[in-house]
């Protein structure tokens, strides 16, 4: 993470290579994307603690945070996406800590292939003729839902906790 969001290096790389034909088109989308049998995660340090990433820390919630690179770059080529690996202020632990943060990437890193990705809507739960809005019995679905869907189809109600973070939340 740089500045919230990704280094510029590497948003001059997706827009160079995450283009119109390659890597999207209109009819191949989010699920019905053209990366679909292909995941994607996120690995990043920040400089600051996890406490500041919070709802109720200086930087603001994670979750929102992530949502423009999970879902609107990942998830719209069709990436199923895994949670992110995020090595919060390193530079103020200890080697041993940092030591240890190594260590558990290392066992995840055995483990990927088998991860469940996080939860993104369907392209098939938005209706195309009314402007791929959230189809009736999606929104009906979700009624007694104390949350929304995900951070970005919120529907009024408050951010699903974890849900760019965590997958089954």
């Amino acid at each position: 993470m740089y500045w919230f969001s990704v280094p510029a290096i590497m948003k001059g790389w997706m827009d160079r290579v995450l283009t119109l034909g390659f890597a999207y088109t209109s009819e191949k989308r989010y699920s019905a994307g053209i990366f679909r049998e292909k995941k994607a995660m996120l690995s990043f340090t920040t400089g600051s603690h996890e406490t500041m990433f919070s709802s109720n820390g200086i930087n603001g919630d994670m979750n929102v945070t992530l949502w423009p690179v999970q879902n609107g770059v990942l998830n719209y080529c069709g990436f199923r996406v895994l949670a992110p690996q995020v090595f919060w202020a390193p530079t103020h632990l200890s080697a041993e800590a940092r030591d240890s943060l190594l260590k558990e990437w290392r066992t995840r890193l055995q483990g990927l292939l088998s991860e469940v990705p996080l939860s993104f809507p369907p392209v098939d739960s938005f209706d195309k003729v009314k402007g791929f809005q959230l189809k009736p019995e999606v929104h009906e679905k979700q009624a007694d839902s104390p949350f929304g869907l995900t951070v970005g189809h919120h529907l009024e109600k408050p951010l699903p906790p974890h849900s760019q973070m965590k997958a089954g939340v």
